[in-house]
C-alpha cells in the first residue's frame, strides 16, 4: 500500500499495520495524488508546489519480507527489462546550470542488499538461458582511465562507469544490456560496449562474502518493434563477429604504438652502433607504414567502400569495422545485403591485414631482437614486460 500525506509519501508491506517513510530525494512537502504506473510498476506522486515525483522501478519494495531483509546476501527478482534502444541525438550534452531531472535508467536493474561491507570484491555475473557467461562486473574493476589532453571536448562529456558497491546496505546496479567489448579493444565513447543482447531468459548471479544469490531476469523487446527473432539472432551473431575482429585489430594497433615507443629508446641506446640503428630504422618504417593515416576511410557519410587491391592499413580496417558496426546495430533488423557482403570483405582484409603483422614480429622482428642482443641492448616487444620470443 502506498500513502500520501502532508508531509511525504509512505509505505506499508502488511496490509497498513506498519508505515515507512517513502521519501528518497522527495522533499517533505504533500502529497496530493497517488498514481501506480503498471507498464513499468512505477510510483508517480503529485505534490504541492514541487511539481511530480516519480519512483522508477518499486520491484523491490514488494520483495521486501523477513527473509530477504534476513539475509547475509540478498539479489531481488528483478523487473522484466526492455530492450530499447537510447537516444541518439550526436548534440552536446545538456549545461550543468539547466533545471533538469533523470531519466530512468535504460536497460536491467538490478537491486542487491548487502548486511554487511564485504572485504573482498563481490561480482554480479549474467548467463544466458544456455549458461553461457554474458557478462561480468565486480566490485574491483577498474574504471578506464581518460586523458583529457586526447579528448576533442570536455571530459566531464565522457559519462563515468557505474561502479558495483560492496558496502552494506540496498544497492540497484544497471545493466545495458550490453556484452562486453571484445578483449583489447579500445571502445569510443559513443559506444563503450558489445552487441545487444537477444531478448530471452537470463540469470543473474551475485557473489558477495562467499555466498551466491540468483535470481531470473526476462528481457523484452521493445513492444513497437515487430522484428522478429530469427532476424534480431542475425543481427547478433553480424554484430558479435565485427566486435570480435575489432578487438583484434584494436590490440595490434596498441602493440605496434608500444612497439614504435621502444624503438625510439633503443635508438637512443644504440647511437654509437650504426648497424643496430639502422635495422631499427627500418623495422620502424615498416611498422608505420601498417598504421599510416588513410584519408579517405573505410566508413563515409554516404555509404560503405569495400577494400581495395592494395594492402590496408590497421586504422583504415579498424575505420571500416566501426563504421560496418554502426550500421548493423542502427536498427532493430537483420542486416542488409549491403551490409553482409560488405563485412565479408573487410573481415577478410582485417584478416589478411593481422597476417601481415603476425609475419612481421615472426621475421623482421625477430631479427631485430637477435640484432639487439648481440649488442647487448634490451629486445623490443610488443609490451614492455614481454620477453622475447
Amino acid at each position: 500500500l502506498f500513502a500520501g500525506t502532508l508531509d511525504g509519501a509512505y509505505f506499508s508491506t502488511d496490509g497498513g499495520t506498519h508505515w515507512r517513510p517513502l521519501q528518497q530525494n522527495l522533499p517533505r512537502v504533500a502529497v496530493t495524488d497517488l498514481a501506480v504506473v503498471p507498464q513499468q510498476d512505477a510510483l508517480a506522486a503529485a505534490t504541492h508546489g514541487r511539481s511530480f515525483w516519480v519512483l522508477d522501478n518499486a520491484t523491490p519494495l514488494r520483495q521486501i519480507d523477513a527473509h530477504a531483509t534476513a539475509a547475509d546476501v540478498w539479489l531481488y527478482r528483478p523487473a522484466t527489462a526492455y530492450r530499447v534502444r537510447p537516444g541518439n541525438d550526436q548534440g552536446t550534452p545538456m549545461p550543468d546550470d539547466e533545471p533538469m531531472t533523470e531519466n530512468p535508467p535504460n536497460g536491467a536493474v538490478l537491486d542487491y542488499y548487502l548486511k554487511e561491507s564485504s572485504v573482498g570484491p563481490i561480482q554480479l555475473q549474467i548467463f544466458n538461458s544456455d549458461g553461457r557467461l554474458v557478462r561480468r562486473f565486480a566490485s574491483d574493476d577498474e574504471a578506464p582511465k581518460v586523458n583529457p589532453n586526447d579528448l576533442p571536448f570536455p571530459a566531464s562529456w565522457v559519462p563515468q562507469p557505474q561502479k558495483l558497491s560492496s558496502e552494506a546496505g540496498m544497492h540497484r546496479f544497471v545493466w545495458d544490456l550490453r556484452y562486453p567489448q571484445a578483449k583489447g579493444a579500445r571502445a569510443p565513447f559513443r559506444r563503450p560496449s558489445g552487441p545487444l543482447a537477444l531478448p530471452g531468459n537470463y540469470t543473474v548471479q551475485l557473489t558477495a562474502r562467499g555466498k551466491n544469490s540468483t535470481q531470473t531476469l526476462t528481457v523484452k523487446m521493445d513492444p513497437r518493434v515487430k522484428a522478429p527473432q530469427e532476424e534480431l539472432v542475425r543481427q547478433f551473431e553480424l554484430a558479435s563477429k565485427l566486435t570480435a575482429r575489432e578487438g583484434e585489430v584494436s590490440l595490434a594497433l596498441q602493440q605496434i604504438a608500444e612497439l614504435c615507443r621502444q624503438i625510439e629508446a633503443r635508438k637512443k641506446e644504440a647511437s654509437e652502433k650504426a648497424d643496430v640503428v639502422k635495422a631499427l630504422g627500418e623495422l620502424g618504417q615498416k611498422l608505420e607504414a601498417m598504421v599510416a593515416l588513410d584519408r579517405d576511410g573505410g566508413f563515409g557519410l554516404f555509404g560503405l567502400a569495400l577494400p581495395g587491391k592494395e594492402a590496408e592499413t590497421l586504422p583504415k580496417v579498424a575505420s571500416a569495422l566501426g563504421g560496418l558496426m554502426a550500421i548493423v546495430e542502427s536498427t532493430d533488423t537483420a542486416p542488409t545485403e549491403d551490409a553482409g557482403t560488405a563485412s565479408e570483405k573487410w573481415d577478410k582484409a582485417a584478416e589478411d591485414t593481422l597476417a601481415r603483422w603476425a609475419d612481421l614480429q615472426n621475421k623482421e622482428l625477430a631479427s631485430t631482437n637477435a640484432l639487439l642482443k648481440s649488442a647487448n641492448l634490451k629486445p623490443v616487444a610488443t609490451t614492455e614486460t614481454s620477453e622475447p620470443h
